[in-house]
């Protein structure tokens, strides 16, 4: 059981790192740049660099040392909610003053939207069924763009194939409305599928399938993992191990690259991804 928690005074520890970077990391840089210019390109027989070395050591235990007795930063944390192999989360708008709301992915195969005020947690119903297993199940939740009016989050999951398929698994991306927030019964509606993994394969591993919106909001990216193949990587012909760029409606942008290749597909910006998670 996973324990969600908040804390505080992220920026004071980022900005007590930054200070003993800024003050000894950029002098030893220079020291480093120094040695191995001079090792580099001069006559090694009579060049001593042991001087060098000295200093370069002595900075490196001066960073090490500040560092680990710098002071710390306080953090205080607190409990929201608990849950059972969550994957992924991302917080609603606010309007006024009321409390922040939270969508939570659970692995498993459910969607939940969190008071972080007071805890509690409220399932969303509709959510499609998912082929739970290994590294499989319910994945990413994003906000579309221009979810203020529109109210459309974007989901990633795995689904099994059908027929002679059944045990194989592919992640599939969808878009849907979330409806019912106001009221206290959050559901998806409309729900239309972007994009998915080809082809299914058996194993359940390596299915990457994380979503990021473009800073201005016109595209789409999808990581698709290598399925564990390796191999899928490099081959121009399938989606597997590539970062994927799509307009938020599913469409393939025309000047997206490998798109004059005719290989079948033309969605990719990206190949030879393994397995992106981060």
């Amino acid at each position: 059981m996973t324990i969600i928690k908040m804390a505080i005074d992220r920026h004071t520890a980022q900005n007590a790192k930054n200070k003993i970077l800024k003050k000894h990391v950029a002098p030893l840089l220079a020291a480093m740049s120094l040695l191995f210019s001079t090792a580099a390109c001069s006559d090694q027989s009579v060049i001593d660099t042991n001087g060098d070395l000295a200093k370069y050591q002595e900075a490196e235990n001066s960073v090490v040392n500040e560092f680990l007795h710098a002071e710390k930063p306080t953090f205080t944390t607190k409990t929201v909610a608990t849950f059972n192999e969550p994957w992924a989360m991302t917080a609603l708008p606010r309007e006024g003053d009321e409390s922040l709301k939270l969508l939570v992915t659970q692995k498993t195969g459910e969607l939940f939207v969190v008071d972080a005020a007071t805890g509690n947690k409220t399932a969303i119903t509709g959510v499609p069924k998912v082929a739970y297993g290994g590294q499989g199940g319910l994945g990413d939740v994003i906000l579309a763009p221009d979810f203020a009016t529109s109210n459309n989050i974007y989901l990633s999951y795995v689904e099994a194939g059908t027929g002679p398929d059944s045990r194989k698994f592919g992640a599939k991306v969808i878009k849907a409305k979330l409806s019912g927030l106001d009221v206290g019964q959050p559901s998806l509606q409309a729900i239309r599928p972007i994009w998915q993994q080809t082809p299914k394969m058996k194993g359940q591993g390596h299915y990457s399938h994380r979503l990021l919106f473009s800073p201005d909001g016109r595209y789409l990216y999808i990581s698709s993992g290598e399925r564990q193949e390796k191999t899928p990587a490099q081959d121009m012909s399938v989606n597997l191990g590539k970062i994927i760029r799509l307009k938020p409606d599913g469409t393939v942008p025309a000047d997206n690259p490998f798109m004059d290749k005719n290989n079948g597909w033309c969605s990719k910006k990206y190949a030879g991804i393994r397995r992106s998670h981060n």
